[in-house]
């Protein structure tokens, strides 16, 4: 059992170097104002996991090590070691967000006040890559060609629309 360890020093699977985040609102007056919210984030590590081509024991757990053949060679793979984090990189995450609010003067009771809102999320509708997938082979061992391939995305821009109202 002990093979389920090589390879396990690292980067983590969500390990980001850099995460930059930048936010704020202004209010332009006692009616209206306007927010943003930028996000950065550097790439994440990926490995390529298989079968252990050498320890029996961690063979029986199928395609849970750290070896396989990152390369997509098929035939009899010859599995190497990839240590985690060691075979492919997603993107840059890059996102911004816009919120508005208005609040508008009208006959309301006492210690009330309606707020309408409208929160534009990933504006610029960005579609980076957030995943991918690390399994290169299945659990005997023949090539995986879904290896690599993208599993995650930045979710596709979504508007919301609120009214709030305060008693």
């Amino acid at each position: 059992m002990a093979g389920l360890t090589d390879g396990t020093k690292g980067r983590l699977p969500n390990d980001r170097t850099h995460t930059f985040k930048l936010f704020g609102s202004y209010e332009f007056n006692e009616y209206f104002s306007v927010g943003a919210n930028i996000l950065v984030q550097s790439a994440r590590h990926f490995g390529c996991q298989g079968v252990h081509p050498t320890d029996d024991i961690a063979s029986q757990f199928g395609e849970a090590s750290f070896f396989c053949d990152p390369d997509g060679i098929d035939g009899p793979l010859p599995s190497v070691f990839t240590p985690r984090g060691s075979v492919m990189k997603s993107e840059w995450v890059k996102r911004l967000d816009l919120n508005f609010a208005f609040t508008p003067q009208i006959d309301l009771p006492e210690d009330m006040n309606l707020t309408l809102g409208v929160d534009i999320f990933n504006v610029l509708n960005s579609e980076d890559i957030t995943d991918r997938n690390e399994f290169g082979e299945f659990d005997n061992g023949q090539l995986r060609e879904t290896f690599g391939d993208p599993t995650g995305f930045v979710a596709p821009r979504t508007v919301r629309l609120s009214a709030r109202l305060e008693f």
